[in-house]
């Protein structure tokens, strides 16, 4: 049986977070969702560093990022960059609330 890879939500407001793991569940996803609560928690799970230090092995299958108050862009080059993370191996998506 294929392994099934976790999900990286980085958002920094916490009724998104809700709504967002309320839409996913409603499609019964079996993703765990990992939650970052900005930017630079992204990063830190992606290069596992600080509280995302001892997480498990494995890379998200997509990262779901709401331009959550630090440079996506480094956020998308985290993604696809490092010697852990491997090109093409991550999706990232960007949403906004901002109109």
């Amino acid at each position: 049986m294929a392994e099934i890879k976790r999900i990286l939500l980085a958002e920094d407001n916490l009724k998104d977070v809700e709504l967002t793991l309320v839409a996913l569940d409603e499609y019964h996803l079996a993703n765990e969702v990992v939650v970052a609560n900005d930017g630079s928690e992204a990063l830190d799970y992606l290069y596992k560093r600080g509280r995302f230090a001892m997480r498990p092995v494995g890379n998200p299958v997509v990262v779901l990022l709401d331009d959550p108050g630090s440079d996506p862009h480094l956020v998308a080059r985290g993604a696809g960059l490092g010697e852990e993370l491997q090109p093409g191996r991550q999706r990232l998506c960007g949403q906004t609330g901002g109109v």
